[in-house]
């Protein structure tokens, strides 16, 4: 899965639309940060994403 991808499917899970996350970061970036991080752990734990790749996913 490329970043590209990891961070369309957060926004799509979470938000729905770039609009809503964008909202949502001007709002409670610090909300949103947790999110994220919390989004990558899952995938990485569950295997769809490698250890790399979760060690350079940046938002």
């Amino acid at each position: 899965m490329k970043q590209a991808e990891i961070k369309r499917l957060f926004v799509l899970e979470f938000y729905g639309t770039m609009a809503a996350y964008k909202a949502a970061r001007k709002n409670d970036y610090c909300k949103v940060q947790l999110e994220w991080s919390c989004f990558i752990d899952g995938l990485c734990r569950d295997g769809v994403i490698s250890q790399a790749q979760y060690n350079s996913a940046t938002f």
